[in-house]
């Protein structure tokens, strides 16, 4: 199950709590969840997305969730058509995230054993009870469907 998050009215603390609870409700419901959170202007959040995220998107395992978080500028997203292939219905951008203060607060509300986002693309896998099994930031993602697999299946 793919969950993106979409850009909420209101002021920057509600948008949060509905992020925050949207996440949870996300990560309980599921045995494990992959969340991925990068920008569509940046290359190695792009190729990370392409050759790491999508497929395990692709693959629907039934005990797993997938929540990705993309960083919006200016509400370009919207044109990037790799993206949206994974979200036929619901823009996949999130209003409020901009920057690594509101990221780092999100995912701190959502996992109490989160360090900061010192880089992007970030992907973290997570039990059902929110536990973070795996982190892993920067260029040189190296989490991928195989290592996926032989985590939980």
């Amino acid at each position: 199950m793919l969950l993106l998050l979409t850009s909420c009215g209101g002021n920057d603390s509600v948008k949060d709590a509905k992020l925050v609870e949207t996440m949870r409700k996300n990560i309980e419901s599921n045995g494990y969840t992959v969340i991925y959170v990068g920008a569509h202007w940046c290359g190695p959040c792009s190729r990370v997305f392409e050759n790491k995220m999508a497929p395990i998107i692709d693959a629907n395992y039934d005990n797993v969730g997938c929540i990705t978080i993309f960083f919006d500028a200016a509400g370009k997203i919207k044109n990037n058509e790799d993206i949206m292939r994974y979200s036929p219905v619901i823009l996949p951008s999130v209003g409020g995230i901009v920057d690594k203060v509101t990221a780092n607060r999100i995912l701190k509300n959502v996992f109490q054993n989160f360090k900061d986002v010192n880089y992007m693309p970030i992907m973290i896998l997570c039990d059902h009870e929110g536990e973070i099994i795996n982190y892993i930031d920067g260029q040189y993602v190296q989490f991928d469907k195989r290592y996926l697999e032989s985590m939980i299946l």
